[in-house]
C-alpha cells in the first residue's frame, strides 16, 4: 500500500516541480522538492520499523521488500477461468476491456457519471490553473492530479 502511495505523490510533485522549474530555473525547483520531501524522513523510518514488527522476514536482509514486491507482481497462484464476452478464458488472458465493462456492469451509473464527471474536473483544472495567482496555482493544480492518480488505480 506505501507503494501505491509514492507512486501517487509522484505526479503532483512532477507537476510542481516541472511548474517551478519553469518559472524560476531547474536547480530552485529541485531545492523546494529536497525540501518538501526532508520532513518524510521520520515517517519512512516509522513505517519500516512497523513493517518490520508487524512482518519480520522483510528486515532480515535490506533487499527482502523489493524480493517480495517482484515475487507478488508474479500470477502465483493457480489461474482461474471466468466467463467474458461469451467465452471461458484464463484470468491472465483476459483483453483489457475486462476491467471497463466490469465496472460498468456492476458499478451503479451515478457513480459511473459522477466519476467520470470527477476525472474530467480534474483535467480541467490541471491543465487550466488560475493564471493570476502563480503559486496557488501550482498547488491547486497538483491536488486533482494527486486525486485522479489515486482514482485510477
Amino acid at each position: 500500500m506505501g507503494g501505491f502511495a509514492i507512486l501517487n505523490a509522484l505526479l503532483p510533485l512532477t507537476l510542481l516541480a516541472a511548474l517551478q522549474a519553469r518559472r524560476n530555473g531547474m536547480i530552485p525547483a529541485l531545492r523546494e522538492a529536497a525540501a518538501f520531501l526532508v520532513p518524510f524522513i521520520p515517517a519512512v523510518i516509522l513505517a519500516y520499523l512497523v513493517m518490520g514488527l508487524v512482518w519480520p522476514w522483510s528486515v532480515t536482509s535490506p533487499l527482502n521488500p523489493f524480493r517480495a514486491v517482484e515475487y507478488f507482481s508474479n500470477f502465483f497462484e493457480r489461474p482461474w477461468r471466468e466467463l467474458f464476452d461469451g467465452r471461458v478464458m484464463l484470468v491472465p488472458d483476459m483483453p483489457r476491456s475486462y476491467l471497463p465493462t466490469l465496472a460498468a456492469l456492476t458499478l451503479p451509473e451515478i457513480m459511473l457519471v459522477l466519476g467520470l464527471g470527477g476525472m474530467l474536473g480534474s483535467i480541467v483544472a490541471i491543465v487550466r490553473g488560475e493564471p493570476g495567482q502563480p503559486g496557488a496555482s501550482a498547488r491547486r493544480r497538483a491536488e486533482p492530479a494527486l486525486s485522479s492518480s489515486a482514482a485510477c488505480r
